[in-house]
């Protein structure tokens, strides 16, 4: 394994783990919304920020997937 290929497989491990761990938090913050009607408010805050993190970095993800993929065609 390369230098470059031990990189981007940490990049991905890390992306990855990124992913879950903010897209988790924001199923939990959906979750169970009946014992927790007070705080609504800062579970949907908790859902879009979290959410969108995960989806950011998904999107980030694949452009550099892209980018990597066209510079060696």
């Amino acid at each position: 394994m390369t230098h470059a290929t031990a990189l981007y497989v940490a990049l991905v491990v890390t992306a990855s783990v990124a992913v879950g761990w903010y897209g988790s938090r924001a199923w939990i913050a959906h979750g169970d919304l009946s014992g927790t009607v007070r705080k609504i408010s800062g579970l949907r805050k908790a859902r879009g920020a979290n959410g969108t993190v995960a989806i950011l970095i998904v999107v980030l993800g694949l452009f550099v997937l892209y980018e990597l993929i066209a510079k060696h065609k």
